[in-house]
């Protein structure tokens, strides 16, 4: 669910966007203030209870997830990126990336790493992972459609891979 405030409070949390597993009792506030009606005229009750939330969303995100992904600036990259973007569901075949780029399968890590901070197998988690919670939040699918669905051969392996990287299960992140 995506919250929007308009807000005037010097406060960091509010500074960014922010990814976090919700608990139980935000999620029952949220789905309480759904309810009421969306005329423009204000209501001191709402204002207050959505004040309340507002106030309390810096102690519910306590565990934020920072889940970033950096691009490469490289141009010679490029062709890399947009192969693994077009193919992250399927194994990363190296030799595939290097004919691609028309670079060395080192050279092609050394700038990757040194442009995204991270591996090309990191990068790959990390964009199935994203994907899997947009299919998570749609709430169409199961988890293990899911995990198939990004590009694990196992609902274990995806499990894990997503605790690794998000610090949760993904049926934390099901819309009930």
């Amino acid at each position: 669910m995506i919250l929007f405030f308009d807000i005037e409070q010097d406060e960091p949390f509010f500074e960014n966007v922010q990814i976090f597993a919700a608990p139980k009792v935000l999620q029952e506030m949220i789905r309480y203030a759904e309810k009421w009606s969306k005329l423009t005229e204000e209501n001191e009750n709402e204002k207050i209870f959505l004040r309340a939330l507002l106030n309390e969303l810096p102690a519910f995100g306590a565990r934020l997830l920072h889940l970033e992904i950096t691009l490469p600036n490289e141009n010679r990259l490029q062709t890399v990126l947009s192969h693994l973007h077009d193919h992250y569901t399927h194994p990363i075949k190296m030799e595939d990336i290097a004919l691609l780029s028309n670079l060395s399968l080192r050279t092609i890590e050394r700038l990757f790493k040194k442009e995204t901070g991270m591996t090309l197998v990191k990068y790959q988690q990390l964009l199935r992972i994203i994907k899997s919670l947009e299919l998570l939040s749609m709430g169409e699918l199961t988890i293990s459609q899911i995990a198939y669905k990004v590009g694990y051969q196992s609902i274990q392996a995806f499990t894990n891979s997503f605790y690794t990287v998000m610090g949760y299960r993904p049926s934390a992140f099901i819309q009930r």
